[in-house]
């Protein structure tokens, strides 16, 4: 009982930690353990009751709530994104070729984009090979690959120009240049019938994708296209990165961001070979697009990002394991140099002992960083390693006293007999 109320000491109590540094290896194992695992619960708790698809229903998601709902109305999408299974699950089957959905030849990707065609979608091809992908590639990132591709940009025509009052057509290098082509665009969406999140070098073949078509990235690193709001859906994926309506060349930098698998949007939910992933989210035609929207819509893309989502929860945990493990290492460098000072008190103290004090001194910390971590991930990260140092700063004066202080104790030898 005594051992133990002596390891509550170290909770406040610097010198209590001196005197535990000798303590069994299993207590500073033990406390290790509490002291890595503490800043964990509030990133876990929060990651695994989190809503992964939050983002859908924001009020500040751009209006990409207005696309996908535009998107749901579509013929294409009713009859042509089919539900088709295989041994790992659902996945999606779009055969718009067979519904003669694509553009004549006559009309192009940016009439598309300005939305003077009268058909719902523009095919295309990207062949992501060197010369032909955007210039801003290395070649070493260049995969060699090519898919077709459809392209529907979703939007409303407007008679006035967008925050016209802010529009600048100077070219000034502190002028921003805005769009006007007399619309809003609320989303523009991709499909790529034949390409699968496990296909050799997909991930980088997206990128490409999106550096040399949707912002047509030239040589100059600088986008020639007005960023919009993008969703692209794969045979088993769905990326989609949101964007503001008043686009600005000079801001590539998507304000909100979604990745989902297709394969666990269902969720283990039997679905009709064949049917309609509209007929899958409306029941049938039962629900109205805004209600299953809001509900059947929603459900699906928070099971089908959740994977990608707990995958960014363990891996800040990861982050938060490595600051207090860091901290903790920095931390028994530094007593292992103040123990061995001249000055000491404690010279004999062994680099394992010091250890044992750095783990000691890091419980405080990562309770206090746990409850910080409820409020913002970040600054929790931050307390433990400062909280930690700090009582190393602090404990310095009982390891190595001021010498007014210590009496001839801290004095060598020949002057403490003088």
């Amino acid at each position: 009982m005594k051992k133990l109320l002596n390891i509550l000491k170290t909770l406040f109590s610097n010198q209590a930690v001196i005197d535990a540094r000798s303590s069994k290896w299993f207590i500073p194992a033990i406390i290790f353990v509490l002291a890595l695992f503490l800043p964990w619960i509030p990133t876990l708790s929060k990651g695994y009751t989190a809503d992964c698809a939050a983002l859908f229903l924001a009020n500040g998601n751009q209006e990409i709530d207005k696309g996908i709902r535009y998107m749901m109305k579509e013929d294409y999408f009713k009859s042509s994104i089919l539900v088709q299974k295989d041994g790992k699950g659902y996945y999606l089957d779009m055969n718009f070729a067979e519904k003669d959905y694509s553009l004549p030849e006559e009309f192009s990707y940016d009439e598309e984009y300005r939305g003077v065609n009268t058909k719902a979608l523009f095919k295309g091809n990207y062949n992501d090979l060197a010369g032909i992908a955007s210039p801003a590639i290395p070649n070493d990132r260049i995969t060699s690959k090519q898919y077709d591709y459809y392209y529907d940009s979703i939007g409303v025509e407007t008679t006035n120009v967008i925050d016209k009052s802010d529009m600048s057509t100077t070219s000034t290098p502190s002028s921003v240049v805005y769009e006007d082509i007399g619309r809003n665009t609320y989303l523009q969406v991709y499909f790529f019938p034949a390409l699968s999140s496990t296909d050799d070098k997909a991930a980088q073949y997206i990128a490409n994708f999106t550096y040399s078509v949707i912002f047509n990235i030239g040589a100059d690193k600088k986008s020639v296209n007005f960023p919009h709001s993008y969703a692209i859906f794969g045979k088993d994926f769905i990326n989609l990165a949101v964007y503001p309506l008043k686009s600005s060349r000079n801001n590539t930098q998507y304000s909100g961001a979604y990745s989902g698998d297709i394969r666990c949007g269902f969720n283990g939910k039997d679905c009709e070979p064949g049917t309609s992933l509209y007929n899958y989210l409306t029941e049938n035609g039962t629900k109205e697009i805004d209600v299953a929207y809001k509900e059947n819509f929603h459900k699906f893309a928070h099971e089908a990002g959740r994977p990608a989502y707990l995958k960014s929860v363990w891996f800040n945990v990861l982050f938060v394991s490595i600051a207090v493990t860091g901290s903790i290492l920095v931390a028994t460098v530094a007593l292992i140099i103040i123990n061995r000072r001249k000055v000491s008190l404690y010279r004999d103290t062994k680099w394992y002992q010091s250890l044992t004090e750095a783990v000691l001194f890091s419980l405080t910390p990562a309770i206090i960083g746990m409850v910080i971590g409820f409020f913002n991930a970040t600054y929790s990260i931050v307390a433990v390693a400062v909280c930690v140092l700090m009582r190393v700063f602090f404990v310095m004066s009982r390891i190595c006293p001021p010498q007014e202080n210590a009496g001839n104790s801290n004095k060598p030898l020949y002057q403490a007999r003088s």
